[in-house]
């Protein structure tokens, strides 16, 4: 089972702010459970896979909803196991060079 996501990103400015908190509501929400936008979210299929099956599956969708949801950050997704056995997802975010925005 996964744990809620460390997301590691520094924050600087009142915008970092509110990217941080767009992205933290955005990991944090299972897909489908918005009304108006049934595919904010993170899709849940991963759960039940094997372990490195299910990293890859939850890394590729942090990874493409960051860039639906938050073109101007990008993200690299890695692990940790806690004591417990579960699984915690770590997100590094930086924000995006000014000329890689498309």
């Amino acid at each position: 089972m996964m744990e809620e996501p460390k997301i590691i990103f520094k924050t600087t400015t009142s915008e970092d702010d509110e990217i941080m908190q767009g992205l933290k509501t955005l990991y944090t929400t299972p897909e489908g459970t918005i009304p108006l936008d049934r595919v904010y979210g993170l899709n849940q299929d991963f759960i039940g896979y094997p372990t490195e099956l299910a990293k890859n599956m939850y890394a590729l969708e942090v990874i493409n909803k960051t860039e639906v949801y938050e073109p101007r950050v990008e993200v690299d997704v890695s692990f940790e196991d806690s004591e417990d056995g579960k699984i915690i997802p770590v997100i590094k975010i930086k924000k995006s060079e000014e000329g890689d925005e498309e």
